[in-house]
């Protein structure tokens, strides 16, 4: 295993330690007030260890790091969806043990999407179609399916009564054999979902719908169906891409509630277990106007992420709507067996359409003490933005410079946190520090 040493920098007056209680001094000059001028903050970082290695022990090679997370021990449990396992680390950086492999058996994967970990240890590994359940001590306790025609989580966070919540269930219904094929309609109800997903009864329920900004043009996208019945071909035409369209962002606090971002301004959520809004994190900055020159710079940085093979991606799902005539009933009972053929054709960036205002917020993460670090759309929609870090109860601690630290992917207890690195030979590695914030 090898050990790599991170400088530590930045050091100002006025500690705030992450891995202390969430009070912030109060001055009585206004300095944990959200509405006032930006207060700069300073990370202090402790190397603790780095794993991840070209070569070594078969643990510390890692494929494709898709996730890590710590646990109340200050274990990091670390999944690597190209080995379909998770290698756990102690706080001293020693390996403990692996979880999974590939295969079909109890407590394998094909397919490891994502890893919910609990404080005591134990989680939940979600594949396509099931949710593996583990203890405290990695051993395998039972499979609850993830049905996709009524609702399968792709990516999902814990909730402290043991559900999981996620913004990103996705739901079809194409069943061969004389089944049929369904498909969403402009009638779906309007919205963004978060949903509860319950692991003793494998079915999930509508927590909070988010907003979405209104549609255009809602028969952008259109599919047709040609032939018979029995030898059926579908042609399905994408929308075209949209750029400054807002993002959901859903962390969960301790207490249950979760923070959610769905809007163009600076607004947090907090949206307890009923679906209500129990208070908000608000500061006063506006969403920047989306002009020529910015339609025109997006329009660049997206041609040259095409041509270098980087363009924008990630996890998509794709809705589809019905025009208005025979298609979509078309579809309903359609067999897909005999369907031989399926051609989608993608809206290009040239076509690219644009919102009217840039979102304030790029994204949210709640840390081990409930602090939401809120990160600051770049300037212009370019590049990375300021982090603001807030407590619950709206009080502003202060906010780290765009160029300067960025969140962590995973926090732990007493002040831990982790990042994924690429090293000079394009090895993935977690490097895990001991990190506080000075003013």
């Amino acid at each position: 295993m090898r050990h790599f040493a991170l400088p530590i920098t930045l050091f100002v007056p006025l500690s705030l330690a992450c891995g202390d209680s969430a009070e912030a001094p109060a001055t009585g000059d206004g300095a944990n007030d959200p509405a006032g001028a930006d207060i700069a903050l300073a990370p202090v970082l402790e190397d603790v260890y780095t794993v991840g290695a070209m070569e070594g022990e078969d643990w510390e090679i890692f494929g494709r790091i898709r996730s890590v997370d710590f646990d109340e021990n200050g274990n990091l449990h670390i999944l690597d969806s190209q080995a379909d396992r998770v290698v756990v680390v102690g706080p001293d950086g020693d390996f403990v043990r692996t979880v999974g492999k590939p295969g079909e058996g109890p407590g394998e994967f094909s397919g490891l999407r994502d890893l919910v970990v609990r404080r005591d240890g134990s989680y939940a590994a979600l594949t396509f179609g099931s949710i593996h359940l583990f203890d405290a001590d990695g051993e395998f306790t039972g499979t609850v399916p993830a049905d996709i025609s009524t609702g399968m989580p792709m990516r999902a966070q814990g909730l402290p009564d043991g559900r999981l919540v996620s913004s990103n269930v996705v739901r079809m219904n194409m069943l061969g054999s004389g089944g049929s094929l369904r498909i969403a309609t402009s009638e779906e109800p309007e919205g963004r979902a978060i949903e509860v997903f319950s692991l003793e009864e494998g079915m999930s329920e509508l927590l909070y719908t988010a907003w979405e900004l209104p549609e255009e043009d809602p028969d952008d996208g259109s599919i047709s169906v040609s032939g018979s019945s029995t030898a059926a071909s579908i042609s399905m035409r994408m929308s075209p891409p949209k750029a400054f369209v807002p993002g959901l962002h859903v962390g969960v606090l301790s207490d249950g509630r979760i923070a959610v971002v769905d809007s163009v301004g600076y607004r947090v959520k907090l949206v307890g277990m009923d679906g209500s809004v129990t208070g908000t994190l608000e500061r006063p900055i506006a969403p920047t106007v989306v002009t020529e020159a910015i339609r025109e710079a997006e329009l660049e940085r997206r041609r040259a992420a095409r041509e270098e093979g980087n363009a924008p991606g990630g996890e998509v799902v794709m809705s589809v709507r019905g025009t208005a005539g025979t298609s979509a009933s078309a579809l309903s009972s359609l067999n897909p067996d005999n369907v031989q053929s399926i051609q989608v054709m993608g809206g290009s960036i040239e076509d690219m359409t644009f919102a009217d205002e840039i979102p304030v917020i790029d994204a949210i993460t709640v840390d081990w003490d409930d602090r939401v670090w809120i990160e600051r759309t770049g300037e212009n929609g370019q590049g990375q933005g300021p982090i603001d870090i807030m407590t619950v109860d709206g009080r502003y601690l202060g906010t780290l410079p765009a160029d300067g630290l960025r969140t962590p992917l995973a926090f732990g207890p007493g002040g831990l946190a982790a990042f994924v690195d690429l090293d000079e030979y394009e090895v993935q590695t977690v490097r895990v520090v001991r990190l506080s914030l000075e003013r």
